[in-house]
């Protein structure tokens, strides 16, 4: 993950530079995925549309690693936000009733049957 200095309409920029398409490339070639979600918010922080900090995950089992990013608050004195990526299967987590009768048993039905 990180700022390539690179622009490129796949995150946001309106037009692609030398740089967007070589990166592009040598992630074709190293058979890696862009982590990217246009609906979450951009990562540079100064009023700007777009997202120049990157996330790439490789393939397993034919297919990619399963992969989220979330940008987080601004950070003080950096253009950029910070960004939490999540690389792996991510399981909910599934809460008994504070009664701790109808909760656990629901769960415990769920997981073994």
């Amino acid at each position: 993950m990180g700022d390539f200095n690179s622009d490129h309409p796949d995150w946001r920029y309106d037009t692609p530079n030398n740089d967007s398409d070589t990166l592009l490339e040598w992630a074709s070639c190293s058979d890696l995925v862009l982590v990217y979600d246009p609906k979450q918010r951009n990562t540079f922080c100064w009023e700007r549309h777009f997202s120049p900090d990157l996330c790439w995950v490789s393939y397993s089992g034919g297919g990619p690693l399963p992969a989220g990013r979330e940008v987080l608050d601004d950070f003080p004195c950096s253009q950029h936000r910070p960004s939490l990526v999540h690389v792996g299967l991510t399981l909910p987590v599934i809460r008994a009733k504070n009664d701790g009768t109808l909760g656990r048993r629901t769960v415990t039905n769920s997981i073994f049957y």
